[in-house]
């Protein structure tokens, strides 16, 4: 299993609106291979540029893929409440 995660927060995203192409976080949305997370980044990607908005906060560039396994044990943020 693979993640599309957000790099700056490690919120794992689901899947994009396709009348809005808004990306919500969704910890239950996974995908099988490697492959259909980057197609769906790059899905994302498309749909932003062709709102014709900044580059800057282009799906590439602000979302990750991990695995599911690697992606717990490394990426993910832990909060301690204190």
């Amino acid at each position: 299993m693979y993640y599309i995660y957000e790099r700056s927060s490690t919120f794992i995203m689901g899947k994009m609106n396709q009348r809005t192409g808004l990306v919500r976080p969704d910890a239950t949305k996974s995908y099988k291979t490697v492959g259909a997370a980057k197609a769906a980044l790059t899905k994302m990607s498309k749909r932003y540029r062709a709102d014709m908005l900044e580059s800057v906060n282009d799906p590439l560039y602000r979302y990750g893929i991990g695995e599911a396994e690697m992606f717990h044990m490394f990426i993910e943020k832990n909060h301690i409440n204190v």
